[in-house]
């Protein structure tokens, strides 16, 4: 990691830089209950990373008194509470969040456990200041009694400044949503990093006045072999403030519901100091490690609960109506419903799996699969398409030989549109744990794939790393669709020149006045003898009044059953539930990538 300057080695005594975020035209402003939610879990993280911070004092000085508790290295003590309160501020997250989350927010965390995780998760860049692992870089008192009393109160100013950024954070996403400046994911990230009140600046100066007093004469090199260890003693709480705003930039994004650029934002370059470095173009894209989805599963229905994925606790239907903490998947109810009249949902995507129709990978740019246990990582989802003589048999053996699509990729950048970071990879059981994120995926209908987001996605899965790749077995993929994004999506498909057949002049699919959807009165009569062409099947499908005739005509019908089906509510409103649970089961297997499509 290389840091070639410091904002905050930048800023001269009594200069300030404010980034005040501005509101977008295209986003929505948050309710007061949704505010107090965002507010009350932001204040509950803050305490989270503060006991990180205390942590990370206590496992420092005890392992240069030589004291760890039960042998640990002072890795493990990273990785560990010891009583410290880590578990005990996490649980006071999940705490605030039933308290004050009666309505939950579109913008920042939604989920209290993926928060509460989040800020546990070395906000404090402890790896990136003394390198990896730690431990080599602690000196005993015993031997280095000047050494160890500069590392113990490096780590302990640092604490101090980190409780600073973050009260700056805090204070500039309440001020922002307050004035209704703050409406978007992005909107929020801009607050990462905001120093309004100059106190983030104090807090660098006295770090530094404090490593003056405590290191004197010291080489940066010998006791903080990390990010900083070119850096002179000068500058090294500079150098330490950077590796914290990329910590508070990191831990956000993994908290949910925030975009920012944390490699820019840290020391205001893009040069891989903090996150993944994306190339300018598709075509300069390393893929890493690669793995292939050879088949999905949608989980079976045992005793009214999906056998996967996940549990949306009090924004989910069942708690909602019935008091009960069950896994939602609408996706898989919806599936069991439709097998009653010949629907296979499941038979459906594999089709199109080995068809190439589908041809989803997950790729793990960097992960360096001869050093193992990787600590974090960027996965990405791609799509692609078979190349080189590749069918779904060599495919699925993992032999397959693949072209991403540009369409993976945000348009005129080599950035791929599925980012999950920072991401955790090691082999073996629960391998994989990565996410939230969002996540495109094609839907088939008929002979025709909707690309659909899924919000706030995690994947998980056991992992094997092979000469060839990465190998994932009971994987999971979980997260939510917004019924105005399936919606949205059906109009664009029936809005298209391939149904013009149906002469329709206006969208189909559309909300009422209350803003449930609905079809009444648009559905087109005789649409199977307007559509005859097999191409146009899928038009007649979704826009036909016919019912169960052949092929199925359910414009009619579906938003009843997307209604009875969709399970998420997101705005503490349960008479229409915002959001459609999704979650399945996946194979993986090693997959070669070869270029991009042209």
């Amino acid at each position: 990691m290389t840091r070639l300057s410091s904002r905050y080695a930048l800023m001269g005594a009594g200069v300030v830089f404010c980034l005040m975020p501005a509101g977008s035209a295209f986003a929505q402003a948050q309710s007061s209950e949704q505010q107090k939610c965002i507010n009350a879990i932001y204040k509950a993280g803050a305490k989270i990373i503060g006991a990180v911070g205390k942590n990370f004092t206590t496992c420092v000085s005890d392992a240069t008194d030589a004291s760890l508790p039960g042998g640990q290295t002072t890795d493990d003590c990273l990785a560990a509470d010891n009583g410290l309160g880590i578990g005990k501020a996490q649980t006071g997250l999940i705490t605030a969040s039933t308290k004050s989350c009666s309505a939950v927010p579109t913008i920042g965390p939604n989920d209290a456990a993926v928060a509460a995780d989040a800020f546990a998760d070395d906000p404090m860049r402890a790896g990136d200041l003394f390198g990896l692992p730690v431990d080599d870089a602690i000196v005993p008192s015993s031997l280095d009694s000047a050494g160890a009393y500069c590392q113990e109160g490096v780590v302990a100013s640092l604490g101090k400044l980190m409780k600073a950024m973050t009260k700056e954070f805090d204070s500039c996403v309440s001020s922002g949503l307050r004035a209704g400046t703050i409406d978007s994911p992005t909107d929020v990230g801009a607050c990462v990093g905001v120093d309004a009140s100059g106190k983030v600046l104090r807090a660098v100066q006295k770090t530094q006045l404090n490593i003056d007093k405590r290191c004197p004469g010291l080489m940066v090199a010998d006791y903080f072999p990390g990010a900083c260890a070119a850096e002179p003693l000068s500058n090294l709480a500079a150098c330490s403030a950077d590796l914290l705003d990329c910590g508070i930039c990191l831990t956000m994004l993994a908290a949910g519901g925030v975009t920012a650029d944390c490699d820019a934002l840290d020391n205001g370059q893009d040069d891989n100091s903090c996150g993944p470095d994306w190339p300018a173009t598709p075509e300069e894209y390393v893929a890493g490690p690669t793995a292939y989805i050879s088949d999905v599963q949608v989980p079976t229905i045992v005793n009214d609960e999906p056998t996967c994925c996940r549990d949306f606790g009090t924004i989910s239907r069942d708690f909602i109506e019935d008091g009960t903490d069950k896994r939602d998947n609408a996706l898989a109810r919806l599936a069991d419903s439709l097998s009653g009249i010949g629907f296979d949902l499941e038979a459906l995507l594999n089709e199109a799996i080995q068809d190439g129709s589908v041809s989803l990978l997950l790729d793990h740019p960097g992960l360096d699969t001869m050093s193992l246990p990787e600590d974090e990582l960027a996965l990405t989802a791609l799509t692609s398409e078979w190349t080189n003589g590749t069918d779904y048999s060599t495919a699925s053996a993992g032999t397959g030989q693949f072209l991403i699509e540009r369409g993976s990729f945000v348009p005129g950048k080599g950035e791929p549109l599925s980012v999950f970071y920072p991401s955790m990879f090691d082999e073996g059981v629960d391998g994989l744990q990565a996410g939230p994120s969002t996540l495109n995926f094609p839907i088939p209908f008929g002979i025709v794939l909707l690309d659909l987001p899924i919000a706030s996605v995690n994947i998980t899965g056991d992992s094997t790393v092979l000469p060839a790749g990465i190998q994932y077995d009971n994987g999971a993929v979980s997260g939510y669709l917004l019924v105005d994004s399936f919606y949205t999506a059906l109009n664009q498909l029936l809005d298209s020149p391939l149904c013009d057949c149906l002469g329709h002049t206006q969208s189909l699919y559309y909300q009422d006045e209350e803003g449930a959807w609905t079809s009444q009165g648009r559905c087109v009569s005789m649409a199977a003898d307007k559509c005859p062409e097999e191409t146009e099947s899928i038009c007649v499908t979704l826009g036909g009044d016919g019912g169960l005739s052949s092929p199925p005509q359910v414009c009619t019908l579906l938003p009843v059953v997307i209604e009875g089906a969709a399970d998420i509510d997101l705005n503490n409103n349960p008479s229409y539930y915002e959001g459609f649970s999704a979650g399945f089961n996946f194979s993986a297997v090693p997959a070669t990538v070869v270029g991009v499509t042209p």
